[in-house]
């Protein structure tokens, strides 16, 4: 894979982003820290793969913007693509092949789709182009950096040897499973033999069990000729039963009839007792009647009687209302003249107590107070004669006052005992009316006593003529009765003469139930028998089966046992002493020769040599390890030994080599190599840096180089500058 060209906008720090790259073979990427020098490199990482493990597409977009673009093309093997990725409101993804002046489409239904087709185009997918591509800042010497006992499991790793280990875990569990079957077809086929065992025995048990089953079949088919036989004498004696039995019912319904005439002429005779009485009751019925014809007449004379003595006694009860309401009257006045009496005697009294303290006013010498006995002035008594003077006319004045008061009450009850004497008057000459409201009503219910006699009378009378009727009903019932107990007498000898061969016909069934109680007996001995017959044949034919099927499991065991081998095989071959050894010393050679080239080519009279075993010293074993030896002058060095730029050649030699390695591997066909420069380098360090470079060149068609140092910009035939501005990063192509 060669670039062509790098277009982006609004990838992280830069605004715009425009980089042509098909002319360009050896270059330095260069510029200040934060200046935006990895972000051209992560722009093409992006376009082809997509975000970084741990990354969001997000992350890309620059700050302050809300979508992101990033365009590269690139030619592989005669061939120019192109890729466009882009973020906005969703994230897409574009692959395209150029044919002549066209983009014919390579894109998928789907993002995972065309990303599968890019890596298909690359035979490389991220991980596998940053391990072949690109040799970050720390990745040159991280191979050889490692321990001795690690280097294997880097080595592994770069190789992609996991996939061994997979197939080794798949290999043993294939396997357990193929062992639990075989342990399955061990434990049937150990069941089988032990049911197989009793084959013998079974054999043994299926004939004695057939001969017993004859045997009860004989004996059944004797007792079935005997029951025969018993079942056509059973047929005669059924039809005595069936005629004894109808016998039976005869006199039972003979023995009825009797009982019912018994009841009927009972009754009979208890309804004559009945008439009888009510024919005697005639006379006293008649006289009732004459008594109750007398009652009707007596209570309709107390009728109208009762009807006077309630007007002339509603009458009384008005008078009397009356006169109470105006004796109510009356009595108010009364009271109201005795109070006003009272009152009138009492100013009387007062009105004299007056006229007493003023005669002692006026004949009094000592001219001292009547009421406080103290002396007085002249004035003063005066004074006292004019208080008692007002109180005299006041005392005559209520006097006149309520004389005219008692006059008018006086008045009002002459008044009111006029109606009162009239009212008495009135109900003094109201009739007396004799009436009896006891005997009245007793003469009612007397009275309501007799309803109904006129029927019982009827009845009564003709309790003759029924006690006739009834009484040839019963000499009726007697006749029947006496006919049917005739006919009892004449059933009950037909009975007594059928009792000898009923016993017959008794002790004939007992024998029947006995020979069907054998027979029953003997059927379930022979059903048994059969049902063992048969359980015997199923059992025997059962074992005929287990035998074909140990056949089958026997055979099943073999296979089973060929295949596990097969899959023990396996497991030792994917395991770390097959395929995948064979493969690191495949690889290690081709390493080895690859890093050797570079280093004759760099002209370093160094050799890389790969050893993966080693001697213990302390016992007789090989452990697995994976040591850098450097052969120099035709000695074995450790390259631990060696520092400085000489192993920076080493380190970058076999980092080369591994790359080239995991590229063919792959298939994939790797033109591009892109570097950090390391840290630490001084100026000889620099410049054999810049050889080994050259002598890629040769290997790679573009190789990128991320520096930090100023001295190596003009050493290269281009350079990509970065810059970091207000408005953000931007990138050139300067030529030399």
């Amino acid at each position: 894979m060669k670039p062509q060209n790098l277009t982006a906008r609004n990838f992280r720090s830069y605004p715009e982003l425009e980089i042509p790259m098909s002319g360009i073979q050896l270059a330095t990427l260069c510029g200040e820290n934060g200046a935006g020098k990895s972000s051209v490199l992560k722009a093409m990482l992006f376009g082809l793969f997509g975000a970084e493990p741990g990354l969001s597409l997000d992350d890309y977009i620059r700050r302050g913007e809300t979508e992101a673009r990033v365009e590269f093309i690139f030619a592989l093997i005669g061939n120019t693509y192109r890729v466009i990725r882009t973020i906005k409101s969703k994230h897409t993804l574009e692959f395209a092949l150029k044919n002549g002046d066209k983009w014919e489409t390579l894109t998928g239904d789907t993002i995972a789709q065309t990303q599968q087709r890019i890596n298909e185009t690359l035979c490389l997918d991220q991980d596998g182009f940053l391990k072949s591509a690109w040799i970050s800042q720390g990745d040159a010497d991280a191979f050889t950096r490692a321990k001795p006992t690690e280097r294997k499991g880097v080595f592994a790793s770069i190789l992609n040897l996991e996939i061994w280990k997979r197939l080794q875990d798949a290999a043993k569990k294939r396997l357990r499973a193929i062992e639990d079957d075989i342990t399955k077809v061990r434990g049937a086929l150990v069941y089988i033999d032990g049911e197989l065992e009793r084959k013998g025995q079974a054999v043994v048990d299926l004939r004695a069990a057939r001969d017993k089953a004859q045997t009860y079949e004989y004996g059944v088919k004797k007792l079935e000729t005997e029951k025969e036989k018993l079942f056509e004498e059973e047929k005669r004696f059924l039809e005595l039963r069936i005629h004894h039995e109808d016998l039976k019912k005869q006199k039972q319904a003979a023995i009825n009839i009797d009982d019912e005439m018994d009841g009927k002429i009972s009754s009979r005779n208890v309804t004559i007792k009945s008439q009888q009485a009510l024919a005697d009751s005639a006379e006293e019925l008649d006289q009732k009647m004459e008594r109750r014809d007398q009652l009707v007449q007596t209570i309709a004379d107390l009728e109208e009687t009762a009807n006077r003595w309630n007007e002339t006694n509603q009458k009384r009860l008005e008078l009397r209302s009356q006169y109470q309401e105006v004796k109510a009257v009356v009595d108010v006045f009364v009271t109201e003249r005795s109070n006003t009496q009272r009152e009138a005697d009492k100013v009387d009294k007062d009105l004299a107590v007056v006229e007493a303290k003023l005669v002692e006013l006026s004949t009094e010498t000592a001219h001292n107070c009547p009421i406080c006995k103290q002396e007085i002035k002249d004035q003063a008594l005066v004074e006292t004669g004019k208080v008692y003077e007002v109180e005299r006319q006041k005392g005559n004045a209520l006097v006149q006052e309520l004389s005219q008061k008692l006059a008018s009450l006086d008045l009002k009850v002459e008044q009111g005992n006029e109606p009162l004497a009239k009212l008495v008057e009135q109900a003094d000459q109201l009739p007396t009316i004799e009436y009896d409201q006891g005997a009245h009503d007793g003469m009612k219910r007397e009275l309501e006593g007799m309803n109904g006699i006129e029927t019982r009378l009827a009845e009564a009378r003709g309790a003759a003529t029924r006690i006739i009727e009834i009484q040839s009903e019963i000499d009726g019932f007697a006749s029947h009765r006496e006919s049917w107990k005739i006919k009892r007498e004449k059933i009950e000898e037909q009975l007594l003469a059928m009792a000898d061969d009923l016993k017959k016909a008794n002790e004939s069934e007992a024998a029947a139930e006995e020979i069907i109680q054998k027979t029953r007996n003997a059927r379930k001995d022979l059903d048994d028998a059969n049902a063992s017959v048969t359980r015997l044949e199923a059992e025997i034919e059962r074992l005929k089966k287990l035998a074909d099927e140990s056949a089958d499991d026997r055979k099943r065991q073999d296979e089973l046992h060929a295949t596990a081998a097969t899959w023990r095989y396996l497991v030792e071959a994917f395991g770390k002493d097959g395929i995948p050894a064979l493969i690191i010393d495949a690889a290690i050679s081709e390493v080895e020769d690859i890093a050797n080239d570079i280093l004759t080519r760099l002209g370093t009279g160094l050799e890389v040599k790969l050893e993966t075993q080693k001697a213990l010293k302390s016992s007789d074993r090989i452990a697995e390890t994976l040591d850098v030896k450097i052969i120099e002058d035709g000695f074995d060095r450790p390259y631990e030994t060696y520092s400085g730029g000489e192993a920076y050649r080493v380190n970058v030699a076999l980092r080369v080599a591994l790359s080239k390695l995991l590229a063919r591997r792959a298939g994939a066909h790797i033109e591009t190599l892109i570097l950090d420069e390391p840290e630490g380098l001084d100026e000889e360090g620099r410049a054999k840096l810049v050889e080994l470079l050259q002598i890629l060149s040769e290997t790679f068609s573009t190789i990128l180089l991320i520096s930090h140092h100023e001295d190596l910009r003009e050493v290269f035939p281009a350079r990509i500058e970065c810059s970091k501005g207000p408005e953000g990063s931007s990138a050139e192509v300067v030529m030399a």
